[in-house]
């Protein structure tokens, strides 16, 4: 009788990653973060590297979300190594919503690890519960890769910093 063996396929890497929330702790439609980043090495250094000032500056970073709230939030907020004082933050719609990175060509990564800090300063409302860590080379057109997916994460206060692996 013949086995069957399984090989995990190697880990890609990818251009593009998007932190998709589906639910926050709170009853309204806000997504706030005050910082995300990824690492490919561990957690030992954090990507971007470049502080953002811009939602395309520097090059090549870009920075991209489904919404930006009215109150001066725009994604890149999200990308400044804690140099701004708010964060990104999304109008109050539906969900889900998503803030994305793209790395530039040439720049993909296999990320290992994502960190992000929660910014809620009316309490816990603004708190992501349910998201996914998402890949792709394209953009997210065709390509969409669920890498780590949380639920339930329900504890978090103003500035709080999380850190999860990206199994």
């Amino acid at each position: 009788m013949g086995s069957i063996i399984f090989i995990r396929p190697p880990r890609r890497k990818y251009r593009y990653l998007r932190f998709y929330q589906t639910a926050n702790v709170g009853g309204n439609n806000l997504c706030t973060l005050f910082e995300l980043d990824f690492s490919n090495d561990g957690g030992s250094t954090w990507l971007p590297t470049q502080t953002m000032t811009a939602n395309n500056a520097p090059s090549p970073l870009v920075a991209l979300a489904d919404s930006e709230n009215a109150f001066p939030t725009p994604a890149y907020f999200a990308f400044t190594n804690g140099t701004n004082l708010t964060g990104w933050s999304t109008t109050n719609t539906a969900h889900p919503h998503w803030l994305q990175i793209d790395l530039g060509a040439g720049h993909a990564i296999r990320p290992t690890h994502v960190r992000y800090k929660i910014y809620n300063t009316g309490g816990s409302d603004r708190t992501p519960k349910d998201f996914t860590i998402r890949g792709s080379n394209d953009g997210f057109s065709s390509e969409n890769i669920v890498l780590l997916t949380v639920t339930g994460d329900t504890s978090g206060t103003h500035q709080s910093s999380r850190t999860k692996a990206i199994p």
